[in-house]
């Protein structure tokens, strides 16, 4: 068995956004990095670009960087590395400074290039491409050579963009990475976790190893992967390493009715959240979060002045995180409209109306089945961009689609409804 801890996107140099000063700087997320391999003794530790924010960071980086990876060689644990479109200059001058025989910086000057690794006793071909400029808008896996060398395992390592063919940050091919030859491909350059099977390829971007701005929300860290020796993984989980985490969170206080009683609810509500989050991240020091706070809209300018003026303009202490409120929006919803008046218009949300009441009644209504038809394929396999909110909510609640559509579709048209009428009344 093979195992290997892969990271990406460090930015050594950079600091996160809203983080306090003893956890903010990227450099730590490294020194943890390092800690975490040399404790659970992996036997490799690939690094797919970018451990460096820009060449004018090499003094911040040079001794953390040098010194993580001295560790990491007198362990013996193989180190691969690639430079991505920010460290293109400085990686490999900060890495070849010193004499290691176990950490092995890949593909210089735009050249694939292939390293031989025996451990455990399994042979493991790890091929790398780094960036020899800022910019590389063709697609380095074009000229990927076949595997020549017979190994047990094979290993590619590339920064660059997956599925945006005009990007100038090496645009990468899903055809091209399935007909690699390659068992696995550790990738760089985005900085949100993802994991793509192509045919007998399976791709992983390790995502930034820690959260640098509120663009990056959800978990962030290392990605642990187990290969048996003939390349197939075994297991993979991602490790979440960074000390800080940006969220956004909807609250629904349309049941509150009493003013005195909403400051307590929220507070409520955000401790359930906040434990939530610290189960899937236990390490966590600091939690960034956008709140929507949804109120009935004759409370609204009422409950909105309690939130804004008082306490959630402050950071929220727990017993070992520290709760920022980056931004607080409070919205006020109609939130139960009036269907059997509303049926009787001839207006869209008069048939929205209708057809809600159908839905929920079970009675009979021209644009029922159509619409239980038309979304039941779509709920087979769900555009991203469409319903994977509404999905992941309800999973996260215990309650998935595939055992309530109806529902959900409910739901989703109850909220249209909604929404049609706020913006007739504005």
């Amino acid at each position: 068995m093979l195992k290997i801890l892969a990271a990406a996107d460090i930015h050594m140099g950079r600091r996160s956004t809203h983080a306090t000063d003893d956890i903010a700087p990227a450099r730590l997320a490294w020194n943890k990095l390092v800690e975490t391999t040399l404790d659970g003794q992996y036997d490799m530790l690939l690094l797919t670009g970018d451990l460096v924010d820009w060449d004018n960071h090499f003094f911040e980086a040079i001794g953390p960087l040098q010194t993580g990876l001295q560790q990491l060689d007198n362990a013996g644990i193989q180190v691969c590395l690639i430079a991505g479109n920010h460290d293109f200059k400085v990686l490999q001058q900060i890495t070849t400074k010193a004499t290691f025989q176990h950490v092995h910086f890949l593909g210089a000057g735009g050249n694939w290039e292939t390293k031989q690794l025996q451990r455990n006793g399994a042979n493991i071909a790890v091929t790398g491409w780094s960036f020899p400029a800022r910019h590389h808008p063709v697609d380095p896996l074009a000229s990927l050579p076949k595997p020549a060398q017979i190994a047990d395992i094979h290993i590619g390592m590339v920064h660059g963009d997956l599925d945006l063919p005009k990007s100038q940050y090496a645009p990468l091919s899903r055809n091209l990475l399935e007909a690699s030859g390659q068992d696995l491909w550790l990738l760089g350059h985005i900085h949100k976790p993802a994991h793509h099977i192509l045919g007998n390829t399976h791709v992983f971007y390790p995502g930034s190893l820690q959260a640098l701005s509120p663009k990056e929300t959800g978990q962030h860290g290392a990605l642990h992967i187990e290969l048996n020796h003939t390349g197939h993984i075994q297991t993979y989980r991602w490790i979440p390493l960074s000390p800080i985490r940006y969220e956004t969170h909807s609250i629904d206080a349309t049941t509150v009715i009493d003013a005195d009683n909403l400051r307590n609810f929220t507070i409520e509500q955000l401790t359930t959240f906040h434990d939530s989050i610290k189960m899937e991240h236990p390490e966590l020091e600091q939690l960034v979060v956008d709140i929507d706070v949804q109120m009935e809209k004759e409370r609204h300018q009422t409950f909105q002045s309690i939130l804004t003026d008082n306490d959630l303009s402050q950071d929220i202490y727990f017993s070992d995180t520290r709760m920022t409120i980056r931004q607080l929006v409070c919205t006020g919803v109609i939130t139960n409209p009036d269907l059997v008046a509303l049926m009787n218009e001839p207006s869209p949300a008069g048939r929205l109306a209708a057809l809600i009441d159908a839905l929920e009644k079970d009675t009979d209504n021209p644009l029922k089945d159509q619409v239980l038809n038309a979304l039941e394929a779509e709920f087979r396999n769900p555009p991203a961009n469409i319903f994977s909110k509404a999905l992941d909510e309800r999973d996260r609640q215990g309650k998935p689609i595939q055992n309530d559509k109806k529902t959900i579709i409910i739901e989703m048209a109850r909220k249209l409804l909604v929404n049609m009428l706020e913006t007739r009344q504005n």
